[in-house]
């Protein structure tokens, strides 16, 4: 049987000029590159064949045609242990992360669907609802020969599958079939259109059979991917970071890598910046599965065909993990925005914020796990948790569960990644890095060697003071240097700089390592004026400089405040106890277009001026997506008292926020603008009971202690209250024949009493709420006031006359009836003799026409079988 197939051919131009784009998005300067010349084109074969959906009460697949068995596990690479550190260097700089304005993470995959008879087989498969058990399979590839391919993924639509299928596959290489092996499921990335397993590499193969069981699945495809050859110039591996030896407890430096550009991304296929986070609070630790007998020079090629998986054929905007290490301790960069930045992968759906995502290439549940991949493996998490001063040893608790710095897959997720045999060193990898990151480091100066620094500079007097090298600061590591019109020297766990502005002041620990980043003294915070201190809590430290500060606590890290936001941190206590510590460097909201900067317990803005928020009201704006917080706005001033209701509350420039039993009310938009013009909570409308949420016909709604506003696009924000609203609130039947408030409540002139009007109906209060709607209020509306008083007001809700079956509504002065699509009435003299006669229900029946003038000033109704005539203050019956 033939299955639909796609062949995907695609150039990979691994565009040099990316590496440019790179640089410009990192601060740290990495060693200059040579020109190179471009090299040669490879061609990425993505191949995609529909699987048969299979009957779902067949208890098995039929066995596939006969094939040699190959069950034995590919052997892996011998690799010999390699225990040294790379030569370590300075700190590398860890550059401030910019706005987070990526695109989401999965964006609709840009394949074609597949086809129509796939898709018909797999929703007949469903209409069936024929319970699968895990021995059913659902749907299958039997004896399909393939063009050559080495990576392989099995997808199908991600929108309604009930349960977990499993997918089982075997390949044939050299005309021989392997073992059936299960592939993983992918839980990197949830809700997406398009989902299915990891992709596994297979080694070169020309077949393929696939069967998946357990679970009915919808359009379900094999992707196999041919990653082409491709060939970098050697100028494209990154070497380790370069710089003096560093001291036990300083940033680690950046081990050497292979770049996208040396592996063969082809940029082209993502969808713009990836997301950043705001730190680093822990790594995730994989592996990708599949065959582990790829050879050294084939590792780049497995990252090609990940990455080709999981951007062409699911449709992400990259490939999922930040670092791929192969068996060989190659460094493959994942993720793009650059290695020194916390780039938010695609690794661990929830887990996937403020975390690195490191993967092991190859299958380790099935074959040990090579020394010298796991010392790759923990030169990079040493490298990544220093540059954020994480303990390697210490725990985190994210999204609700409490794990280890250093995490597996399996543990936050129901997985067996990152395999047993990785499982088992996950202590020794925790110890490895702790070692890295402490030091001593390999080639490490000894004391001696570096002059003890001139008692006649204002550093070397400073480091006499504090006991020279007996002293916290012990010897020097690097000579004395000029930096930014002043001086400044390394010693072991500290650094001293000296300017004739500032004086003579150090850094250590974290606060080090964030400065460095930034790039010391040319950095925009200039020079250190205090050494580091408990400031601005006892449970905080600080290093204060000339244009800022960085502070550290202990659940955030390290993080600058400069500028304006200084300004006011500094001078103002009241809002340094409101906001805390910073918990993220100073960013551009990309909706607002202020600057924003968060903090432990709030949010400061710039727009000119610096203000705040505080608590829960900042706690309630951080859950807001960046559109949802430009339709609130940012403050106008402090949090206040309310005078009237005695609650705190919070102007901001489009919203007003409530603290109101324990939590935050708001009032936003067209509604806020509407409320403050009443007179917020001190109106007759009092404090809001809920967020605005949605009305009827399009209609936005808050409601409040004694009333609600709605809001229209056509009529604008309308205030409903007193016994309008207690109407309106409690019946819906009324709410929906009356619709949204067209206009406020107001005193109708003749009448004397209060009217409202809605888009499907008008309200009138007489001690109680009665409402005339539909035809029967337009017709009522188009009468003027005059008129309206002469017909009255509604005496209940409309009705269906039991005896002519139309609907009826009776007035004060009147009686209205829906005739033939229009409005008939009777009112007055007439309608008093109208009623008493029985109305519609007596022998004059229903009114055929509105009252008319008559002869000599008389005025005349007529009726189906007569008429009533008002003459000299009489009415006179005919019937006919």
């Amino acid at each position: 049987m033939l299955f639909p197939r796609r062949t995907l051919s695609v150039r990979l131009m691994p565009a040099l000029a990316s590496l440019v784009t790179a640089a410009a998005l990192c601060v740290a300067v990495l060693p200059a590159t040579p020109a190179v010349a471009e090299p040669e084109a490879a061609e990425v074969e993505i191949t995609e064949l529909a699987l048969e959906v299979t009957e779902p009460d067949a208890s098995a697949s039929p066995e596939p045609s006969a094939s040699p068995d190959a069950s034995a596990s590919p052997e892996p690479s011998a690799s010999p242990d390699a225990s040294a550190s790379p030569d370590a260097g300075a700190s590398p700089d860890a550059g401030a992360s910019p706005d987070a304005s990526a695109s989401p993470e999965a964006s609709a995959s840009p394949e074609p669907s597949p086809t129509a008879s796939a898709q018909a087989r797999s929703r007949q498969a469903r209409e069936r609802s024929v319970e699968v058990d895990e021995d059913t399979v659902v749907a299958e590839l039997t004896d399909e020969s393939t063009p050559s391919f080495s990576t392989l993924g099995v997808t199908w639509d991600g929108s309604d599958v009930e349960g977990e299928p499993e997918v089982e596959f075997r390949t044939r290489s050299d005309g021989s079939w392997s073992s059936w092996q299960t592939a993983p499921l992918s839980d990197a990335v949830s809700g997406q259109e398009r989902t299915g397993t990891d992709p596994v590499y297979v080694g070169e193969s020309d077949g393929v059979q696939v069967r998946v069981s357990g679970a009915e699945v919808e359009d379900p495809e094999v992707a196999l991917i041919d990653p082409g050859s491709f060939e970098a110039p050697s100028v494209l591996a990154r070497q380790a970071a370069p710089g003096t030896a560093r001291a036990a407890g300083s940033a680690v430096p950046r081990p050497a890598y292979i770049s996208r550009a040396g592996w063969g991304a082809n940029e082209s296929w993502r969808c713009g910046a990836n997301r950043v986070n705001s730190t680093i609070q822990a790594a995730i630790v994989h592996h990708t599965a599949g065959s582990n007998s790829y050879t050294r020079a084939q590792s780049a090629g497995v990252v090609r065909g990940i990455y080709a998986y999981h951007t062409r054929t699911l449709g992400w905007c990259d490939i999922g993990y930040n670092f791929l290490i192969d068996k060989y301790g190659q460094v493959f960069e994942g993720r793009a925005g650059g290695v020194d930045r916390p780039i938010m992968g695609a690794h661990a759906t929830s887990w996937n914020t403020d975390t690195v995502g490191i993967s092991f290439m190859g299958n380790y549940e099935t074959a040990a796990a090579p020394a010298v991949m796991l010392e790759a493996g923990a030169q990079v998490l040493a490298w990544k948790l220093s540059l954020h001063g994480r303990d390697p040893q210490g725990k985190v608790t994210l999204v609700g569960k409490y794990i280890n710095r250093i995490a597996g897959h399996g543990d936050v997720m129901s997985t067996a990644c990152p395999g047993r045999y990785v499982r088992s060193k996950m202590g020794w990898l925790r110890n490895r890095v702790e070692d890295i990151i402490d030091g001593p480091v390999e080639h490490e100066p000894t004391p001696t060697p570096t002059p003890t620094p001139a008692p006649t500079t204002p550093i070397g007097e400073r480091w006499q003071a504090m006991g020279g090298p007996d002293g916290v600061l012990g010897w020097p590591v690097a000579p004395e240097q000029a930096i930014a019109g002043g001086t400044w020297r390394e010693f072991r766990n500290h650094d001293l700089f000296a300017s004739p502005r500032t004086g003579v002041h150090w850094t250590s620990g974290s606060i080090r390592t964030r400065y460095r980043a930034l790039g010391t003294a040319h950095s925009a915070l200039g020079f250190p004026t205090t050494d580091e201190r408990a400031w601005p809590t006892s449970a905080t430290r600080s290093n204060t400089f000339e244009h800022g500060a960085i502070v550290w606590s202990k659940p955030r890290g390290s993080h600058e405040i400069r500028g304006a936001f200084w300004n006011s941190y500094r001078a103002d206590s009241t809002m340094r106890q409101l906001l805390g510590a910073p918990r993220a460097a100073e960013r551009r909201h990309p909706q607002l277009g202020v600057a924003v900067q968060d903090f432990e317990t709030g949010i400061a803005f710039w727009d000119g001026r610096t203000t705040a928020l505080g608590g829960g009201f900042a706690n309630h704006y951080r859950r807001l997506s960046a559109a949802q917080q430009a339709e609130r706005g940012i403050p106008l001033g402090p949090e206040q008292t309310s005078r009237t209701k005695r609650v705190p509350t919070q102007r901001l420039s489009k919203a007003t926020l409530f603290w109101v039993d324990g939590r935050t009310r708001e009032v936003y938009g067209a509604i806020n603008t509407k409320y403050r013009q009443l007179g917020a909570e001190a109106s007759v409308l009092g404090l809001p009971l809920s967020t605005e949420q949605a009305g009827p016909n399009g209609s936005r709604m808050s409601e409040f202690e004694d009333g609600a506003i709605v809001w229209t696009k056509q009529h604008g924000a309308r205030v409903v209250r007193g016994g309008f609203w207690d109407a309106y609130r409690t019946d819906s039947r009324l709410r929906a024949s009356l619709g949204a408030p067209t206009t406020d409540e107001a005193p109708h002139r003749r009448l004397g009493i209060p009217v409202q009007d809605f888009e499907k109906g008008r309200t009138f209060w007489t001690g109680r709420t009665t409402a005339i709607t539909g035809g029967f209020a337009n017709h009522y509306r188009r009468l003027d006031q005059e008129a309206q008083y002469g017909r009255g007001v509604p005496t209940g809700p409309e009705q269906t006359s039991r005896t002519k079956r139309v609907p009826v509504q009776r007035l004060t002065k009147s009686t209205f009836y829906w005739v033939d699509g229009r409005t008939r009435e009777v009112y007055g003299r007439i309608n008093d003799t109208y009623r008493e006669l029985g109305a519609e229900a007596s022998r004059l029946g229903l009114p055929l026409s509105t009252e008319k003038a008559g002869p000599n000033g008389s005025r005349v109704s007529a009726f189906e079988h007569g008429a009533i005539t008002w003459a000299q203050g009489r009415a006179t019956v005919r019937y006919y």
